[in-house]
């Protein structure tokens, strides 16, 4: 048996860009002019009034003065101040001195927005592209504040819409347009939006495929620190797609990737160390990021592991433990490990000997297209009664992918 490796799997990343906060605070009034009438000055001051509440309000929100805040800036945002309608916004969001309150959030952000204020604009498509108590989702509203605010350069505002278009959602779906905010976004510097570029050039999808673009763009993304951007570099430079073929520089980027914590990483610098690609073959060394990726649910590091601690390759043989990671991967639907569990069950090798587990497991493998299992099925099924095998397929049929696998039979 020989450690898997597996296909590269290029992700589109799907998660909303994160809300902003502005840091921007008004500039100080004006000294009204000699000679200014009573009535003018009288609303002069009163305006030179609220520009000193909204500096006072922004200071204390930025200090995290909660209640004081909302204490200056709600009589200024009553009074039509965009820039404190929009930090009342983010106030009621996050529950900052305030009883946390969606609604309220959408509307003091809907009064800013429609004075053209554009992180307002950003945060209120945001707000409305999931669900939250007391405020439905709505992609239709979700769309149409996300484009007045991307297309007033918003890169955040430019990254969401093309989520929207790559996925119809309140917006007809369309790949070419996805393509177009995302570059728009990209070019400003936005790491996610170079990704998901990265992504549709190296899919051909809006676009024609183009590896060595889909490098660029993954590469300005890692360059960032994009976990995602430095994995699908990684394996890039893996199989020469885009870029020279490198097994040191895969290397690289999947370990940065891999310190991240990205569990395709994680599985493929354990390959690394395994096989010596990049870097010098390490067996030991493979069998703990295994478990790191593992852990994370990596049914291919889960597999890798059962086989080691079957042949104490890297580890010491423990069948029992082989078991475990087995199943691990086996209730994920991995096919092999199916297979392996049901060796187990067969030979008595870290379980106890159960044939009509084995055969149930060898079924539910061959029903996946697992060739060997179905070898192994049929071998098995002449030391079989008909009652055992009975057993085996009711087992096999009652059995959901994700779910536990059973340990235990009527017979």
């Amino acid at each position: 048996m020989n450690i898997k490796s597996r296909k590269w799997v290029r992700i589109l990343l799907l998660t909303l860009a994160p809300f902003v906060l502005s840091g921007c605070l008004s500039s100080l009034p004006e000294i009204p002019g000699v000679g200014v009438g009573a009535k003018t000055q009288e609303a002069e001051s009163s305006q030179t009034g609220m520009e000193g509440n909204l500096d006072m309000g922004l200071a204390a929100l930025f200090q995290e003065n909660y209640i004081e805040a909302h204490s200056l800036l709600t009589p200024v945002a009553e009074a039509g101040n965009a820039e404190a309608q929009y930090h009342l916004g983010i106030m009621f969001q996050f529950g900052q001195g305030v009883a946390q309150d969606y609604r309220q959030a959408a509307e003091w952000y809907r009064r800013a927005a429609e004075q053209g204020n554009l992180l307002a604009q950003t945060d209120l498509g945001s707000l409305y592209s999931e669900d939250w108590p007391g405020l439905a989702r709505n992609d239709s509203l979700a769309a149409e504040w996300t484009q007045r605010a991307a297309e007033q350069g918003n890169r955040i505002a430019q990254y969401n819409l093309g989520l929207f278009y790559a996925n119809g959602r309140g917006v007809q779906q369309n790949d070419t347009l996805a393509l177009e905010w995302y570059r728009r976004a990209a070019e400003q510097g936005d790491p996610s939006a170079q990704l998901n570029l990265g992504a549709m050039y190296a899919r051909g999808q809006g676009v024609p495929q183009n590896y060595v673009l889909a490098a660029e763009w993954y590469t300005l993304a890692a360059n960032q620190g994009n976990d995602i951007a430095q994995k699908n570099l990684g394996l890039m430079y893996l199989s020469g797609d885009g870029v020279p073929k490198s097994e040191a520089l895969a290397y690289t980027w999947l370990r940065r990737s891999a310190d991240q914590g990205n569990m395709t990483s994680l599985f493929e610098v354990g390959l690394a160390h395994y096989y010596g690609r990049g870097v010098d073959q390490d067996k030991a060394t493979a069998a703990e990021w295994f478990k790191r990726a593992a852990t994370q649910g990596s049914d291919g590091a889960q597999y890798n592991l059962g086989l080691m601690y079957t042949n104490g390759d890297g580890v010491l043989q423990d069948y029992a433990q082989a078991a475990r990671f087995y199943r691990l991967a086996a209730e994920q639907g991995n096919t092999d490990a199916l297979n392996n569990l049901g060796v187990s069950y067969r030979e008595g090798k870290g379980v106890p000997q159960n044939s009509v587990l084995a055969y149930a497991l060898y079924n539910l493998a061959a029903a996946r297209g697992n060739e060997l299992a179905a070898g192994n099925r049929r071998q098995l099924l002449s030391h079989m009664t008909p009652a055992q095998v009975q057993e085996g397929q009711r087992l096999a049929a009652s059995w959901r992918e994700g779910q536990p696998l059973p340990r235990h039979t009527r017979l």
